[in-house]
């Protein structure tokens, strides 16, 4: 594992430490964060988590993630977290872990991301944080496979005036016929008078359209997003901000093709289905679910 802040390199024991093998550059200003390589075996399908205490002394502002990873990689979803997890390879939060202990800061699927704020806005890291990446790799291929994931947290220079935050939408109710095509939707009612800016998706590869629109005060949808790819969707950044007010509905739907000649329901592994919205929103009032 290692970390890099700014362009010192503070190699972090946690077993063997790889040397920089040119995944991301290293921030001019901030951390990078790099998990160890492993092998993953012909047709081998795993998710593992890898932990990296930050040990920062203060309040880190982050303007920019970035993230890049080697082939194989499905998905991943970072979380900050003030559970106690030695740095390396170990176990990932449970279920009541995941509510009071971690919450995520940065999700993707199989390509990589570079989610870069407007200026003056930071997502806050709070002092002594955990990071906790849980990676999903598949390899497809016949031969073994290298494996491995680095994150780059570019910080700010000076103050920052606005903190964001993550929004996260999905729906566990997820029953896909047998050589069907099947739409699931769900509607999220928002508290909160807030800004988008951004928005993504994931859903796995019988995830053929995702879609996000707007509901106000009974006017018609105003349809804001839209992806159709599983392996490497689209990420909206607003080039300016959709308010939302108390009130106001946000409707997303996962349309799939499923081929198969059984059932698929929601789960986490490749064979099952997701459906989930994502994305940065200011000014930071906690993280905005809907389930």
């Amino acid at each position: 594992m290692r970390v890099t802040i700014g362009a010192t390199a503070l190699l972090v024991a946690c077993g063997s430490t790889p040397e920089y093998d040119g995944l991301l550059e290293p921030p001019a200003h901030g951390l990078q964060v790099t998990s160890e390589p492993f092998v993953l075996e012909p047709g081998q399908e795993t998710t593992r988590c890898f932990h990296v205490n930050l040990g920062n002394a203060e309040q880190l502002d982050v303007v920019r993630f970035e993230t890049n990873q080697r082939p194989g990689q499905h998905h991943f979803n970072i979380f900050m977290s003030d559970l106690e997890r030695e740095d390396g390879f170990g176990p990932c939060p449970d279920e009541f872990e995941l509510f009071v202990g971690a919450r995520p800061i940065v999700d993707g699927s199989s390509g990589a991301v570079d989610y870069a704020f407007p200026d003056g806005m930071a997502f806050p890291l709070p002092k002594d944080t955990l990071i906790i990446m849980q990676l999903h790799w598949i390899n497809v291929t016949d031969q073994p496979a290298e494996q491995q994931f680095a994150l780059n947290l570019h910080t700010a220079e000076g103050p920052v005036a606005t903190e964001v935050d993550l929004y996260g939408f999905t729906t566990l109710e997820i029953t896909l016929p047998p050589n069907e095509r099947t739409t699931i939707q769900k509607d999220c009612v928002m508290r909160d008078n807030i800004g988008l800016l951004s928005m993504s998706s994931h859903f796995h590869q019988r995830g053929v359209l995702a879609t996000t629109a707007v509901m106000r005060d009974g006017a018609p949808a105003d349809q804001v997003y839209s992806n159709e790819r599983w392996d490497d969707p689209d990420v909206e950044f607003f080039e300016r901000p959709i308010a939302i007010k108390n009130g106001d509905v946000i409707r997303f739907a996962c349309t799939y093709e499923n081929r198969d000649d059984f059932t698929v329901e929601y789960g986490p592994s490749a064979s099952d289905e997701m459906c989930f919205v994502f994305g940065y929103y200011f000014p930071k009032k906690g993280l905005i679910p809907c389930f």
